[in-house]
């Protein structure tokens, strides 16, 4: 399963948001697969998770929606490893040894949060990143999720055919990964999103 992570193991066209601490709920877990880093020469597998900002509404062609971020982690639990910092900060509690032998990120879906917005400029623009990841005060109220829950793995059947579901950026950082380039050279049976069934974690307790 990509999407377990163990120890061993935004594009936008809106302004940035101003550096602060906003509520957040996820929506969305996105499988990048196996990615090449030029900077280090070797191979890691890479997640994005989708975060909504229930209070920062913005306007879009289609009407009002709330504003969304996202961040992209090595999938490792390692020492060190951002994904679990951010895992821990945000549950509250370390990993067990149990669960650092495996964890399904499908678990962190739709549980709010608190997302520390730090601006950084690039090339004469400014980003929107998230700095920290961490847990709500008890008693705070995050408002239900906006958008539909989504969890991408590319090792679904019918995965890489299915792809029109997520926005284009994702979609091209997916086909960066070596595990498309096989996929072209190996090629499965026709598949469309409407094939493709999304799977929720509800039931799970993060």
């Amino acid at each position: 399963m990509s999407l377990m992570a163990s120890q061993e193991s935004n594009l936008t066209k809106f302004p940035p948001l101003e550096a602060g601490t906003y509520l957040a709920r996820s929506y969305g877990l996105i499988d990048l697969g196996i990615q090449h880093s030029e900077a280090y020469d070797k191979n890691q597998h890479k997640i994005l998770i989708m975060w909504e900002l229930p209070t920062e509404v913005i306007e879009t062609e289609n009407g009002t929606d709330v504003r969304v971020l996202s961040k992209q982690y090595t999938c490792s639990l390692s020492d060190n490893a951002n994904l679990r910092k951010d895992l821990e900060a945000w549950r509250g509690k370390k990993f067990t040894e149990d669960e650092l032998r495996g964890f399904d990120l499908r678990k962190v879906i739709g549980v709010p949060c608190q997302l520390s917005v730090v601006p950084t400029e690039k090339n004469g623009k400014t980003y929107t990143n998230i700095g920290a990841v961490v847990s709500i005060p008890k008693g705070t109220t995050v408002p239900d999720a906006v958008h539909d829950k989504i969890i991408f793995d590319l090792d679904e059947e019918g995965a890489f055919q299915a792809m029109e579901i997520l926005p284009e950026w994702i979609q091209a950082r997916i086909k960066e990964s070596e595990n498309y380039k096989k996929f072209l050279d190996h090629p499965m049976p026709n598949v469309t999103a409407d094939d493709f069934e999304d799977v929720t974690s509800s039931d799970i307790p993060f």
